[in-house]
């Protein structure tokens, strides 16, 4: 959230996870842009579809857009890029709180397998997440694979800048 903040004290408008949150359709659009990408294979690879997502701010941050950096670096190549490489100790405690945590509580367990509205659209994205960009089968396997993840995500992010 610190760098959502920090954007858009700058005024730029910025796309975030909690983004989803205050725009509940946009779960649908990122549920299928992730389906697209880990399911079948196809990213929006067109400026448009890119547009239609997040063409109405200025800046990204965060899941689920994290996921795309080399797709929207191709779409959009004069676009800024910060990397930010934080301190992996820091981010795993957010990590764990923010992420693992609230989806592995027994009661959300239930309600994100039969809720078809807003946490349910929540839960697939995650879901999408943890077996797509994170390659894990389920949340222990995701905990054991969070702090090598993020370097390595980090590092391929800077790559492809």
């Amino acid at each position: 959230m610190f760098m959502k903040a920090a954007y858009e004290i700058l005024g730029y408008p910025t796309y975030h996870w909690v983004s989803m949150m205050e725009n509940p359709k946009d779960l649908d659009l990122w549920n299928s842009t992730l389906s697209r990408k880990y399911d079948d294979s196809k990213n929006p690879d067109t400026l448009a579809e890119w547009d239609a997502l997040i063409g109405h701010i200025s800046a990204v941050t965060d899941s689920p857009i994290n996921a795309f950096a080399p797709e929207l670096i191709a779409a959009y190549p004069h676009a800024k890029v910060v990397l930010v490489e934080r301190d992996i100790a820091s981010w795993y405690k957010s990590f764990e709180k923010n992420v693992i945590s609230p989806f592995v509580a027994p009661f959300t367990r239930i309600v994100l397998e039969v809720e078809p509205g807003f946490i349910g659209k929540m839960g697939r994205i995650g879901g999408l997440l943890m077996h797509g960009q994170w390659n894990s089968k389920d949340f222990d396997e995701w905990r054991a694979k969070a702090r090598d993840g993020h370097k390595t995500g980090t590092q391929g992010k800077a790559t492809a800048i």
